[in-house]
């Protein structure tokens, strides 16, 4: 989902569609990126705790 998030804010910055479209493209981005960070820190601390 990253990728086509990624993908379609390229798309739009290429378009030079309107700022608006940008910057919505532009949050779905910021928000997955946040969601697997979140989730990779989440694992990462779970198999710390695991004997």
């Amino acid at each position: 989902m990253l990728a086509i998030s990624i993908g379609l804010l390229v798309w739009r910055v290429l378009d030079k569609d309107s700022v608006s479209r940008i910057a919505i493209a532009a949050v779905l981005v910021l928000v997955w990126s946040c969601l697997l960070t979140a989730n990779w820190f989440t694992r990462r601390n779970q198999d710390r705790r695991e004997p």
